[in-house]
């Protein structure tokens, strides 16, 4: 994949965004962010950009403050300010041009799914829309005399068309509590394994429930999500957001010391029933 290959579809412009808070982490001072005025002089003042701004001038032409409501999602730059600061995040490492491809082939295989299984109905892509955000589950168990915990987290993106949305998933192993950690790495020195997996969603049968597939590194190796039970919705101002949605999760697992438990009342007890509420994605 070449620069010129990218067409910043709401993922990649996600990715970006992600990639810049890392580069503020990465450069902090004394427990400190670098400030967004800092930010755009090392956009603008490095070997990939500096051509295209004068230093007089520079100010005038990208204004710290559109960095700032970019990276807080609050809107969007234009695209040569976007290409700009997405050329400077490679220059630097933060971001790849493998973290910015978009398998058209997976594309492919999701969408002859997707015309097969979805629903496509005004309220399916009102479903999907609202699901925008990020979401994380825990669960503590124990496994021969040790403590363990698992988290999943889910950013889920939906697409311009409003038909399926994007999904990335982490899975990390620890030894403590992880929501306690805000930064990955602050989680490392507990973590005994962490995978990341990218994939789609999309909307199934006339309930509207969430169906999310998953690819990850090793070939063969993958992991899926049904809707369990209808998502809890608040409702800010105009905007309704999920509060809470149930998710059962299948495929490839790294402890499998847990099972189906019924229950005195009955009920019944999946040890692959999660609960997601919205969270904050580690940086």
């Amino acid at each position: 994949m070449d620069f010129d290959d990218i067409t910043f579809t709401e993922w990649q412009i996600d990715k970006v965004r992600v990639a810049l808070g890392k580069y503020r982490i990465a450069n902090a001072s004394n427990g400190r962010l670098t400030s967004w005025s800092r930010v755009r002089d090392d956009i603008t003042n490095s070997d990939v950009n500096i051509d295209r701004y004068f230093e007089d001038d520079a100010e005038l032409a990208f204004k710290p403050e559109a960095l700032r409501r970019f990276a807080i999602r609050a809107s969007v730059l234009e695209l040569e300010k976007l290409e700009d600061v997405t050329r400077f995040l490679l220059h630097e490492g933060i971001l790849t041009l493998e973290d910015m491809d978009e398998s058209d082939m997976g594309l492919k295989k999701m969408l002859a799914a997707h015309e097969y299984l979805s629903t496509k109905s005004d309220r399916a892509k009102y479903f999907l829309t609202s699901m925008e955000g990020i979401y994380t589950a825990q669960r503590e168990f124990d496994e021969f005399g040790y403590n363990y915990w698992e988290t999943f987290t889910l950013r889920i993106i939906p697409d311009p068309s409003k038909e399926f949305v994007r999904v990335e998933e982490i899975y990390e192993n620890s030894s403590q509590d992880l929501s306690a950690y805000r930064t990955l790495k602050e989680r490392n020195r507990f973590t005994n394994l962490r995978v990341a997996q990218i994939g789609y969603g999309f909307s199934v049968a006339s309930d509207d429930f969430l169906h999310v597939f998953l690819n990850g590194a090793e070939p063969g190796v993958g992991n899926a999500y049904v809707q369990a039970d209808f998502a809890e919705f608040s409702h800010l101002s105009d905007k309704t957001i999920v509060a809470s949605i149930y998710l059962v999760r299948h495929g490839h697992r790294h402890l499998n010391g847990l099972r189906r438990q019924t229950l005195p009342d009955g009920a019944v007890h999946l040890y692959n029933g999660l609960q997601f509420v919205p969270a904050v994605l580690p940086t």
